[in-house]
């Protein structure tokens, strides 16, 4: 009875363990994913403070992201353009990182 009582202790030991190592996992290549996002933003918005874009919106695919620009009249600011970046996640609808600035 003992021998079977510790199997069972250590059998739900284990399982606790592994959804752990597994919550932990997911949640680093959820952060890596944010990262890579984030980082190619910020490419795209050096990109459009370098170079003169007209004024509309572009749409991009890279390997595993959807990148979308904008660049707009301010109506806040008078004599303002607004450049943003919108990166999401291939297949996603609900956006990774959003970059706004006004120039």
């Amino acid at each position: 009875m003992e021998v079977l009582a510790l199997f069972v202790m250590t059998c739900v030991a284990l399982t606790s363990l592994a959804v752990i190592y597994n919550g932990l996992i997911s949640i680093m290549l959820r952060h890596n994913i944010q990262k890579d996002g984030f980082e190619i933003a910020q490419v795209e918005m050096a990109n459009l403070e370098q170079a003169p874009w007209p004024i509309g919106e572009t749409r991009k695919e890279s390997a595993d992201f959807e990148i979308e620009t904008k660049i707009t009249e301010s109506q806040a600011l008078a004599e303002a353009n607004k450049l943003e970046v919108i990166v999401y996640e291939k297949g996603k609808n609900r956006p990774l990182v959003n970059l706004v600035r006004y120039e």
